[in-house]
């Protein structure tokens, strides 16, 4: 089998230098660092052997491929997306292309569907896996937050629900990012954490959880939502024992509480704590 060819790296092969010795050793030693993910666990031995190809060469197949397959994969300029799970997500996270044109052309080039499983995949890793020290997504968390669009949750961000879909999705998100606000809102303060970017997704979502959970529920609801305010006014009440970007975050979270149109139960339960 050839394995070494005359034909010209395509541009979307560019941003992977190969041909520097430096280039690969670091991506290398960034890829033992990268397969520990837990966003990466769960995956069988073949997504990540295709992923791992993917991020160390640009191609997500292995060179034992038949040439013709090969050659595809690696130098045809059309070549298809990569071949794993949530590939939209890979695609941006573990590229060595990173410019805002790139993953735009990546969005572009996979259907509605495959785009959207990755932004809830995503949604999933910000629920369940974000750290308590450190990014998830190595620095890129914020980027692909705001990449995976729509990144506010009212009714004319989605257009296309009716109304009762659109309530399932302001509970989920209520539950997707309301980890990341309660964190912020603790001890175990994580710099890395995205929660100043996600507040007013979050926040518009509180609106419309007493309609999402129903009377079964709504304890839950009142316990849940008067705890991130009391932990906001102590941050506030008591700043200097905080840093100054908790304090603010603190404060931007009482404010929005201010501002929300809640229903009465949930407003009364906030009201002496937001006085």
């Amino acid at each position: 089998m050839t394995s070494k060819l005359d034909f010209p790296i395509p541009e979307w092969r560019k941003a992977w230098k190969l041909d520097d010795p430096e280039w690969v050793k670091a991506r290398r030693q960034a890829w033992r660092r990268i397969k520990q993910s837990p966003v990466l666990e769960g995956l069988n031995k073949r997504e990540i052997t295709r992923i791992k190809n993917f991020f160390m060469t640009g191609s997500a197949f292995d060179p034992e491929l038949a040439e013709e397959e090969w050659l595809f994969y690696n130098y045809h300029p059309d070549r298809r997306p990569v071949p794993v799970s949530n590939s939209v997500l890979i695609e941006c996270w573990l590229g060595a292309e990173q410019s805002e044109t790139h993953w735009q052309e990546v969005k572009t080039k996979y259907s509605e569907g495959k785009y959207e499983s990755s932004r809830r995949f995503f949604r999933q890793c910000l629920r369940n896996l974000f750290p308590e020290q450190g990014p998830l997504f190595d620095g890129l968390d914020e980027r692909l937050y705001y990449f995976f669009e729509p990144t506010r949750c009212r009714p004319r961000n989605y257009p296309d629900l009716e109304h009762k879909r659109f309530i399932r999705v302001a509970w989920r998100v209520y539950n997707d990012l309301g980890g990341l606000v309660k964190a912020h809102l603790s001890e175990n303060y994580n710099p890395h954490n995205i929660a100043p970017g996600v507040l007013p997704e979050w926040c518009d979502s509180v609106s419309f959880t007493y309609e999402a959970v129903g009377p079964e529920r709504e304890e839950y609801v009142i316990r849940n939502m008067a705890g991130i305010a009391k932990n906001a006014r102590d941050i506030v009440d008591s700043q200097d024992d905080f840093r100054p970007e908790q304090v603010s975050f603190a404060r931007d979270v009482l404010i929005r509480f201010k501002q929300m149109e809640l229903p009465e139960p949930l407003e009364k339960a906030l009201e002496p704590i937001l006085e």
